[in-house]
This record gives C-alpha cells, structure tokens and sequence, in this order.
C-alpha cells in the first residue's frame, strides 16, 4: 500500500497584479520523493466557490490516476516545482 503525505506550497506572483499560485504536492512517504499534483491560481478577490472547486478536483484527481504513474518524482519540492512550471509554461 502507497502512502502519500499532501504538502501544499504557496509563491506569490509579482506581475503588477495581487496574484498567487498554490501548487499541491505530495511526498512518497516510503521513499522520500516529491511530485506536483497540480498548480491553482488565484486572483483577488477570490470567489468563496473556487476553493471548494480546487478542493473537490484534488480529491477527485488523486482517486481518477494512481500519482505515481502520471507524476514525475524529485528529491526535493524546489526541484518537482521547478520540473512543473517548465513543464506547463
């Protein structure tokens, strides 16, 4: 059986508007790894139905696809962010 602790990780976006980017990651709890589930933007205001939203499509995403198959996995959160946002930009 897989264990995975949730880490969620936050970085303010600096573009001239009050923006943010919460990226939801888990680490393997049996080896140590870190992977990117998925990155949630935000802007203000934030709509009170957008978090419940992000909440039910993170569930719903970890139940759909076992994690280990469809993420890449690091040795350190810096290193699974950084792979993400080259990955999505």
């Amino acid at each position: 059986m897989s264990l995975f602790q949730e880490v969620m990780v936050w970085k303010r976006l600096e573009n001239g508007t009050a923006r943010a980017v919460r990226y939801t990651c888990f680490q393997d709890v049996a080896t140590g790894r870190y992977a990117v589930q998925s990155a949630d933007f935000f802007h203000l205001p934030v709509p009170d139905d957008q978090l419940a939203f992000f909440a039910r499509q993170q569930v719903e995403l970890f139940i759909e696809m076992p994690v280990t198959g469809r993420c890449a996995w690091f040795d350190t959160l810096a290193e699974a962010i950084a792979a993400h946002d080259q990955d999505f930009n």
